[in-house]
């Protein structure tokens, strides 16, 4: 029987530590839409996957705040057909470092200013730039990118200056990870860098990876071995502080993800 360590297998993409602004106060709040595009999946027999197998490989976007979440998740990565007898330790993930959120942080650093989401290709992030947020109206989808951490990247806020290394941060790994990895060495932290060299953190990262993309090794509690049952899942998710939100110089909103909470039940 599968052991009911296998549902951590569910809860990769929700678990990432992600970025915030260290030259300002930040403050979160609700994210009514929340849009991740995972790419793959692996399991590993050790904590450097030598030699992963890949369990969901398609492409799938899926909102972790509407309702069916969770069954989207499920339909993505079914986890059938899994080698009988086969034991793993960790597995990896890889998914866009680009999400699509709308929401809204109220009282933004005690300001008594709200900071919204708003649409637009002038205020989507990017990997040198912050989310462009407004203080009034209804909030609209915006594109949220960890930004490129590398030491020497200028990260771009609205009242259009900029800061170097200090001013943000993507080096902290992800809450229980064994190793990840942002985008390529150039676009990431020492800590973080995706290329066969990094072998403390894969032997087979560069295999994966891409400038748009982040990759996460997480441990499973204990090595489980496949068996012919597994367990009925239940997923629920909480984004009502996946939403984060900083004032800079001129008083104007910058607009950043924060990471999601999960809760898994079996029957």
């Amino acid at each position: 029987m599968i052991s009911k360590k296998f549902l951590n297998l569910i809860l990769f993409v929700f678990f990432i530590t992600f970025l915030s602004s260290s030259a300002a106060i930040a403050a979160s709040g609700r994210a009514d839409v929340y849009k991740v595009t995972m790419e793959t999946m692996e399991l590993c027999t050790d904590a450097t996957c030598t030699t992963p197998l890949a369990v969901c490989s398609s492409t799938n976007t899926v909102d972790i705040a509407s309702v069916s979440a969770g069954a989207d998740i499920g339909s993505w990565c079914p986890m059938s057909g899994l080698p009988m007898g086969k034991t793993y330790s960790h597995y990896r993930v890889k998914l866009s470092r680009t999400f699509t959120i709308s929401g809204t942080v109220a009282d933004a650093v005690s300001s008594g200013v709200d900071c919204i989401t708003q649409t637009g290709a002038g205020n989507a992030a990017t990997a040198t730039k912050w989310g462009y947020g407004k203080k009034t109206g209804t909030a609209g989808e915006q594109v949220q990118v960890i930004p490129t951490n590398n030491g020497s990247q200028a990260i771009t806020r609205q009242d259009t200056n900029t800061a170097v290394g200090t001013a943000h941060s993507n080096g902290s790994p992800p809450t229980g990870a064994t190793a990840w990895c942002v985008g390529t060495n150039a676009h990431a932290a020492a800590n973080a860098q995706c290329t066969a060299a990094n072998t403390t953190g894969s032997t087979t990262w560069a295999t994966n990876a891409s400038a748009d993309h982040i990759q996460i090794i997480y441990p499973f509690s204990s090595s489980w071995t496949v068996g012919p049952v597994t367990p009925k899942m239940t997923i629920l998710f909480n984004t009502s502080l996946a939403l984060g939100a900083f004032l800079d110089a001129g008083n104007l909103c910058n607009m950043y993800a924060e990471s999601p909470t999960v809760s898994v039940t079996v029957n």
